[in-house]
């Protein structure tokens, strides 16, 4: 990862209040080993503890003008300092109307991970820490919290300039005081396209994916593998009966209760990634429970359970079915 530019931008803003007031930056960040470790630090935070959604810009660039900001700075008609104080006063305006939002710093960084470009944006809080002073004493001190970020977005520029068709945009919208940050999705003005079935089909083949690499490391066993998947569908079921969306991060708690954040790791890097916050097609999370071949002449369903219980397998081109039950054995014997 290589910092391109960077500008920061302060907005005082405190929770119950309309009052917002920016304090721009006079220039540029200056590129340095400890912007790139922050930058880095950032990354790894929104990789492995954020539940992503995604889509893509909004058409409309009247209303929604951050796209219309940044493509003009990557063709060259504008420069990184002017496009982020523009887009921090409006997202300033935004947080004016959502009482509960608070302030922070509103970082802006253009960055370049191999040949493809990229701009990250979030808003960093200040928490309060402590350090030894001398040998003597423990002073109170402050720093920026990377590690719970509230709101962040990242946009592949490359691809979106592009016009690669695939998501070039995430972000994340965590709860300010217990409240959706909402004014920061219209921020970035991202249209999220989720569609059920497509979104439910990712998180089948990603949990599947993920539990058999573990199996493969050693890290659990087929029994362990078929209970994380009915515990990943069960959980999925109970969000569509109650008529609530799939949450990523309570996806990766059901998965693996002790280090949530292995999985949740893996979803955002995989390429196939689903977007956080959709509703559940149980039809397309079904391979979850269950193992299913149907073609014109034959149709076979079982449970993960059922095939390991019976390791049901395949040798010499043979389907073996170990200890079948005694109906299924009569059925077929008549």
């Amino acid at each position: 990862m290589e910092v391109v530019k960077a500008a920061v931008h302060y907005v005082s803003k405190i929770a119950h209040s309309d009052e917002v007031a920016v304090t721009p930056a006079e220039g540029l960040l200056e590129v340095s080993p400890q912007l790139n470790r922050l930058v880095d630090e950032i990354l790894e935070s929104y990789n492995a503890r954020c539940a992503q959604q995604s889509g893509i810009f909004q058409p409309d660039e009247v209303n929604y003008p951050l796209s219309a900001l940044f493509r003009a700075y990557h063709e060259g008609g504008t420069d990184f300092l002017a496009a982020s104080t523009t887009a921090t006063n409006r997202l300033a305006f935004l947080m004016r109307q959502q009482l509960l939002s608070t302030g922070g710093h509103a970082l802006y960084v253009h960055y370049m991970r191999g040949d493809e470009h990229y701009l990250l944006i979030v808003k960093l809080n200040s928490a309060k820490g402590s350090m030894f002073e001398g040998l003597a004493r423990v002073r109170d001190a402050d720093h920026l919290n990377v590690h719970t970020l509230q709101v962040a977005a990242r946009i592949n520029l490359s691809a979106w300039i592009a016009g690669d068709d695939n998501r070039y945009l995430t972000f994340v919208c965590k709860r300010e005081l217990g409240h959706p940050s909402n004014y920061f999705r219209e921020f970035i003005g991202c249209d999220m396209m989720a569609d059920s079935k497509v979104e439910s089909g990712k998180l089948a083949a990603v949990v599947d994916e993920y539990c058999k690499r573990q199996m493969d490391a050693g890290l659990l066993s087929e029994d362990d593998t078929v209970a994380v998947m009915r515990r990943v569908f069960d959980y999925a079921v109970e969000r569509t009966k109650a008529r609530e969306p799939i949450n990523l991060l309570a996806v990766a708690a059901v998965v693996s209760p002790d280090n949530a954040e292995q999985f949740t790791s893996f979803l955002n890097n995989h390429p196939n990634r689903p977007t956080d916050e959709f509703i559940a097609d149980r039809s397309s999370l079904r391979k979850l429970a269950d193992y299913v071949f149907s073609s014109k002449e034959f149709k076979l369903t079982m449970s993960h359970q059922f095939k390991t219980d019976h390791r049901v397998r395949v040798e010499n081109d043979q389907l073996i079915i170990e200890n079948p039950p005694v109906q299924l054995v009569d059925d077929l014997a008549n």
